[in-house]
């Protein structure tokens, strides 16, 4: 198994010679403080009133193109493409899209990033319709305007920035608009579907927007705007790449970085690869690890995790355990990489059979290792999921009996919580 000692610089720098590793920097105090423009009275307007706006960063021409060509060439070499957070580039597109954030919001980069590869010609979609937080108190989670005392700008926003032409055909992002979203402010409907809510006749998908962007530009959007990636038309030639930056406030969401301001814009290797294998812990449902990759992240994980948050510890700590089991099912059901076929000879079957005991061992410990450490963090485990595949919940077995207790997931896709609960039928 690769280590992180074999994870140098020279390793990522070797693996991707057009890109750079711990070679830029940037002031601590970059961010701007500028006057108003029309521009960003613009996205204020439109991030108070629709919950979203998009626009184009003042990046570097080529840094997109470069970076959706990382992207590529990590797929090729076997690393999920948020391993692209690696490079300095990530981290300078990272540093502008907070900063925008910044400006409109005081919100600054959280660490809650991913880099998206979906390629409809792989059978790949976004996400399904979300929202990105739900909160207890959702007035709570927007800045009071001093003027009025009401709810002013969300105090988690994303910025998501396309590296390649995000259209239509390729899987762009679709939205409603709050102004057509009854729950935005006031909360969702106990098992009722949010997005079926806001489309309660057919005159109401008229209001669903498509946000087609070119690389280099952004769509930035608030915790409460419902949205999703849409499935692409197989044919179309270019994948739609793309790197979403969360950014909040401390008192809503701490950062996950031990100390953001020593660590920010360009964080160490060290940091940088932690971060990255704690959030394919945390999203483990979005993506289709195997295995001997979960393995990899939970260990690099464990020797890395000092770097982060006692937050965002307990956040990856929540979901290590199943992140594992579900990494493990998966190979069970791809018949495993170490089967012989029944051509083998004795010796490679035995060799085989020895070779998945080891591993099979090996499993058991990792889940015993995450289990406790489950309970050392003790019951302050709690995070609300944030995000639930569309109609997931609402299937119950169907051989159950009239009246039977069944168990099934949480009916409710938005809700704070997706713990199983009994219902009646």
């Amino acid at each position: 198994m690769t280590t992180q000692k074999e994870l140098t610089s020279d390793y990522w720098s070797n693996l991707m010679p057009h890109l750079s590793v711990l070679k830029k920097t940037a002031s601590k105090t970059s961010t701007s403080t500028s006057t108003p423009t029309s521009t960003t009275i613009d996205h204020t307007r439109r991030l108070l009133n629709e919950g979203y706006f998009t626009t184009q960063l003042n990046l570097p021409p080529t840094l997109p193109a470069k970076l959706a060509q990382g992207i590529t060439q990590l797929r090729n070499a076997g690393w999920p493409a948020s391993f692209i957070l690696m490079y300095d580039e990530a981290w300078e597109l990272s540093n502008a899209a907070s900063q925008i954030m910044s400006n409109l919001t005081t919100n600054t980069n959280n660490g809650d990033m991913l880099a998206w590869d979906i390629d409809p010609n792989r059978d790949e979609a976004g996400f399904s319709p979300h929202r990105d937080r739900q909160p207890i108190d959702i007035t709570a989670s927007f800045h009071t305007n001093g003027d009025t005392g009401l709810p002013s700008m969300p105090k988690y926003s994303t910025a998501w920035i396309a590296l390649t032409n995000a259209t239509p055909e390729n899987s762009c992002l679709y939205v409603v608009p709050k102004e057509y979203d009854p729950g935005y402010m006031t909360g969702d409907v106990d098992a009722m579907d949010p997005l079926q809510r806001c489309l309660p006749n057919k005159n109401g998908y008229q209001n669903i927007m498509a946000l087609p962007v070119n690389a280099g530009s952004g769509v930035f959007f608030s915790h409460r705007i419902l949205h999703w990636g849409s499935r692409g038309r197989k044919g179309y030639a270019i994948p739609r790449m793309a790197l979403s930056i969360a950014c909040s406030t401390e008192d809503f969401e701490p950062s996950y970085f031990a100390n953001s301001t020593e660590q920010l814009p360009y964080p160490d290797l060290e940091v940088r690869l932690g971060l990255i294998c704690g959030q394919c812990i945390c999203y483990h449902e979005r993506f289709s690890f195997n295995g001997k990759q979960m393995k990899l992240f939970t260990k690099l994980w464990r020797e890395l995790k000092c770097h982060f948050s006692s937050f965002y510890q307990k956040k990856v700590l929540k979901e290590m355990v199943q992140a594992i089991e579900e990494a493990l099912q998966r190979d069970e059901r791809g018949g495993g990489v170490n089967g012989g076929s029944n051509s083998a000879g004795k010796d490679e079957v035995d060799g085989n059979k020895s070779e998945e005991n080891e591993d099979s061992d090996e499993d058991d410990d990792m889940l015993d290792a995450a289990l406790d450490a489950m309970l050392e963090g003790g019951d302050d485990m709690d995070f609300r999921d944030d995000y639930d595949d569309v109609g997931e919940g609402f299937e119950v077995e169907q051989d159950a009996g009239k009246g039977d207790e069944v168990e099934v997931e949480d009916p409710q896709p938005f809700a704070p919580s997706t713990k199983k609960q009994k219902l009646k039928r």
